[in-house]
């Protein structure tokens, strides 16, 4: 078999063990983004919260012990935020005051995020319950299953290794009973913009800040849940 066909069989839910790769791994493939710039803790709290959840989804592609690539997402974006913020808002909150002072990207970017922090102080007292697909909304043009972050070590990039993490988190939805997942990407990430429009995904809408994008999580063998 080829390299690629030896990583696909080690594509795999993540673990505990993964988390701290998962958030390293971040950190090199979106070095300007806002999350990477909240450091390491602050990613391995969020990866964390992948594995063993039963409205989220984590998989990894491990290539001799290291990570090689690694796709997040969930059928419950908001129920997630909240109870992320809910778990960890004081620690979060500190990291944040911390980062304002020390990051001038940061403070820069911190109006965008606004939405965020309130989100994060709405939810304190909030109480969500957890969807199935038996709650899924009525409206055909919500997709409720999103996925938050796909990432590949430079070493693997344009090896395939992308579309099979985003093959295999498609096919866990479709299992599930989910069959259409969306997600957004910024403007200015052309190389993920021309991955998603290569693969399969169409364009539902854009903003200034970002283009949204949705799929069938059917496989291609149109096999069973």
């Amino acid at each position: 078999p080829t390299e690629l066909e030896t990583l696909s069989g080690s594509v795999r839910s993540m673990r505990s063990d993964d988390v701290a790769g998962a958030a390293s791994l971040h950190r090199s493939v979106f070095p300007d983004y806002f999350l990477t710039h909240m450091g390491q803790r602050f990613l391995e709290r969020f990866y964390a919260d992948f594995v063993d959840r039963g409205t989220n989804y984590g998989f990894v592609a491990v290539s001799g012990g290291e990570l090689a690539g690694a796709v997040v997402g969930t059928v419950d974006s908001g129920g997630f935020y909240d109870g992320f913020y809910r778990r960890h808002f004081p620690s979060l909150a500190l990291a944040l005051a911390g980062r304002i002072l020390v990051d001038p990207y940061i403070r820069r970017n911190l109006a965008g995020r606004m939405g965020h922090v309130r989100h994060a102080l709405r939810s304190i007292g909030a109480r969500r319950q957890e969807v199935s697909p038996a709650d899924k909304p009525a409206d055909p043009g919500q997709v409720p299953a999103r996925l938050l972050s796909i990432g590949v070590h430079p070493d693997w990039r344009g090896s395939g290794l992308a579309e099979q993490l985003v093959d295999r988190y498609c096919k866990a939805l479709w299992e599930d009973g989910w069959e259409r997942v969306g997600l957004s990407v910024r403007p200015e990430n052309q190389r993920a913009i021309a991955f998603y429009e290569k693969t399969g995904w169409q364009r539902a809408g854009a903003s200034a800040r970002s283009v949204q994008y949705t799929r069938s999580t059917m496989p291609a063998t149109g096999g069973p849940r």
